[in-house]
């Protein structure tokens, strides 16, 4: 039978939470979660782990404290469900879903809700498993959903109408980010150490009450970027890859170079060519088209048969009217001739005109 604690102020100095256990330079971040996990045990929040050294916990409170764009009466707010590595497949997640809707039921909650999108996305609930359980969709914006299973018909959840902006009013590129993650604190001092070396133009949003966290003017849940006033992503992002997005955003117009050095990572996949189509590219792997080249960026389709390979993958729209694609790291050359060589297996040749 698996063993779990729930953390309180008697035991949390001498348990981890899961995240960045025993890696130096989230330490700070660890430290300043554990004080916040402190300050809000006291409102609600439980934070539940199994008794093993891993990433396997839930969180969640009450929504009237929980630090998310979110609103509602008596229900409790999930911002993390997390099994990861050699205990997935064990009904660890099972177990701690369940405990936490058996929890809100005896607490007299009107139901529990928590944050997801239509297609998976990094830092952010499983759907399928959510509603496995009975949970549903009670409000979206986009391509974030909000799910809640009802214990009963008093009240509903809804994200605040002042997330539903997904944009702000400066071009610089912004992040908002709360202490609630553990990965966040380093990560942005990276980004900001970055940034002044490199002259970039960087705002840095802090959530650090309530208030500001419930007018976040986005969808949230502990970190966002933003790009010339627009909504980019929820992803976490670290020096290396924060690089790689601006520079990717900064040089809009495809270079050939770009499309070279695509052919050049996937090269061996099969026979590459690319064509050039209103200033930007298709990629052709045996005459079959599979990445989408826009805005120095590589595009390929949201398949399922590489769904696995691209967990935690940023997404984006390579054209307007286009769905949702994956964005692939081109610079990591063993996953890309990967993704590559089985999106081909599965794209049809075009049909002849």
């Amino acid at each position: 039978m698996n063993e779990y604690i729930n953390l309180n102020l008697e035991n949390i100095e001498n348990e981890h939470i899961c995240c960045a256990i025993g890696d130096p330079k989230h330490q700070e971040g660890v430290n300043i979660k554990k004080e916040w996990i402190k300050n809000k045990l006291n409102e609600g929040h439980v934070f539940r782990k199994l008794n093993a050294r891993g990433k396997i916990f839930i969180e969640y409170e009450p929504i009237e404290m929980a630090w998310v764009p979110i609103i509602g009466k008596n229900y409790e707010y999930i911002y993390c469900l997390w099994v990861a590595g050699s205990f997935k497949g064990n009904g660890i997640a099972k177990e701690l879903l369940e405990y936490a809707i058996q929890d809100s039921k005896e607490k007299g909650m009107s139901g529990i809700c928590t944050l997801v999108s239509k297609k998976k996305k990094p830092f952010l609930g499983e759907k399928k498993f959510f509603q496995h359980y009975g949970f549903k969709v009670v409000d979206e914006i986009g391509e974030y959903e909000l799910l809640a299973l009802q214990f009963d018909k008093n009240d509903t959840p809804k994200f605040n109408e002042n997330t539903r902006k997904m944009e702000i009013d400066s071009k610089d590129f912004t992040i908002y980010y709360t202490p609630e993650c553990p990965y966040t604190i380093n990560c942005i001092n990276e980004i900001k150490e970055y940034s002044k070396e490199n002259n970039i133009a960087l705002n840095v949003i802090k959530i650090d009450s309530l208030e500001k966290a419930k007018s976040v003017p986005c969808v949230f849940n502990n970190w966002v970027n933003f790009y010339e006033g627009k909504f980019i992503s929820n992803t976490l992002l670290n020096k290396n890859s924060f690089a790689k997005l601006l520079k990717r955003r900064i040089n809009m117009a495809t270079s050939e170079d770009f499309i070279n050095y695509i052919c050049e990572q996937i090269n061996g996949v099969g026979e590459i060519r690319y064509k050039k189509m209103f200033g930007e590219y298709l990629v052709y792997v045996n005459e079959k088209p599979v990445i989408t080249v826009c805005d120095n960026m590589a595009f390929v389709k949201k398949l399922d048969i590489i769904s696995e390979l691209m967990e935690g993958a940023e997404t984006g729209f390579p054209y307007k009217g286009a769905k949702e694609h994956y964005i692939l790291d081109i610079d990591n050359r063993e996953l890309s001739r990967t993704v590559v060589s089985k999106v081909e297996e599965v794209t049809p040749l075009p049909k002849k005109k």
